[in-house]
């Protein structure tokens, strides 16, 4: 695995397919996972925010753009990562890519 590739924030339930835009540093916003549902939807944030993913389930999950823009891996129970927003405004439609049926909406402006 390629240095700065990924970072999980040295936590457990991270996956080497996650792109290079997890990230560490602090969070702007937290985009919280739990019951299955991501909250808040959609997440409206500046271009290059950092943001935190927060996973409340007993179970992984990822975040990952329709259109490759982000990609968090998996984030394991109660395990918390971060990924940099596109810096190019827009709207980002994002899964997780292991519970299809889960979809949320990034809004970059």
């Amino acid at each position: 695995m390629t240095a700065g590739l990924i970072v999980c924030l040295g936590l457990t339930g991270c996956s080497s397919t996650a792109q290079s835009h997890v990230t560490t540093g602090n969070p702007a916003v937290i985009l919280s996972i739990s019951n299955f549902i991501y909250s808040p939807n959609p997440l409206t944030v500046t271009p290059g925010a950092v943001i935190g993913v927060t996973n409340k389930d007993d179970t992984a999950h990822t975040v990952t753009a329709f259109d490759g823009a982000f990609s968090t891996g998996n984030i394991g129970p109660t395990r918390t990562v971060t990924f940099v927003a596109p810096t190019a405004p827009g709207t980002y439609q994002f899964r997780c890519t292991i519970h299809p049926k889960m979809l949320a909406t990034l809004v970059v402006r």
